[in-house]
């Protein structure tokens, strides 16, 4: 049962991991000063992720250098956590734990303020929101860049637990499962009764023997129901992220 947890929590955190077994090469490392000054960082930390995918973490470590360099320039908090974060991976992979652990502790660090901002900034399109409803779409897309942020931050924590784990940290590695924003995911009735629009719903369908079907068929609710979907699995991943890991520290 033990090896089985092991086995998932592997699963879970390579989810958001690269799993690669390939050593760093420093002979074919790219330095972040080949990149023109003008290379979008976005960019370079899409081909660095996707290079350390491949298996080619010398070539990765150049790109995740310079879009950390340049998010670090333009103080862009959320990217500075995003090269953060791929780059502690890569050491990860490499065995360098404790290196691993510190761009994980900064990544981490980046997503807090990140998430601090966009709940400035989503206070701020509420209020406009309240007064003219074409600022809804706004305030919509910064309460996701908001969850976004929470889910990450629980996932550097999480990354933060299993760095320290490795390296014989483990109190260290409990306190930060012990940080992570945790709740159980939706039972599977909580689920049916939602996507039958709730009690509302439920009652219908008893009054008049059937279902409407306009209702959970139109676009809004359709859209509503992907995003409470991704939020469950997002959920989903942080609770069994959470338990796994206090679970391994227990034994």
């Amino acid at each position: 049962m033990f090896a089985k947890r092991l086995v998932l929590l592997f699963v879970v955190l390579s989810s958001v991991a690269v799993i690669s077994s390939l050593r760093l090469s420093s002979s074919a490392k790219v330095s972040p000063s080949a990149f023109d000054s003008q290379t979008d960082p976005n960019t370079a930390l899409s081909r660095g992720r996707s290079l350390l995918k491949q298996g080619h973490a010398d070539q990765a470590l150049g790109y995740l250098e310079a879009a950390l360099n340049q998010f670090t320039q333009t103080n862009n908090a959320r990217g500075i956590a995003a090269a953060q974060d791929a780059l502690g991976d890569l050491y990860m992979i490499q065995g360098q734990d404790k290196v691993a652990l510190d761009h994980y502790r900064k990544a981490y660090d980046s997503f807090v303020v990140a998430r601090g901002k966009d709940q400035t900034d989503q206070a701020a399109a509420s209020n406009v929101a309240s007064r003219a409803g074409a600022a809804a779409n706004a305030a919509t897309q910064t309460a996701g860049s908001l969850a976004d942020n929470g889910f990450n931050a629980n996932l550097m924590l999480a990354k933060i637990g299993e760095a320290n784990y490795r390296l014989g940290h483990l109190s260290e590695a409990g306190s930060a499962y012990l940080l992570m924003n945790v709740k159980k995911p939706e039972s599977a009735a909580a689920k049916t009764t939602r996507r039958f629009g709730g009690l509302g719903g439920i009652a219908g369908i008893m009054s008049t023997g059937r279902v409407s079907v306009e209702a959970p068929t139109s676009a809004a609710v359709g859209l509503l129901e992907a995003k409470k979907e991704l939020d469950e699995y997002r959920v989903a991943i942080v609770y069994m992220t959470y338990e796994l890991g206090l679970g391994r520290l227990a034994f």
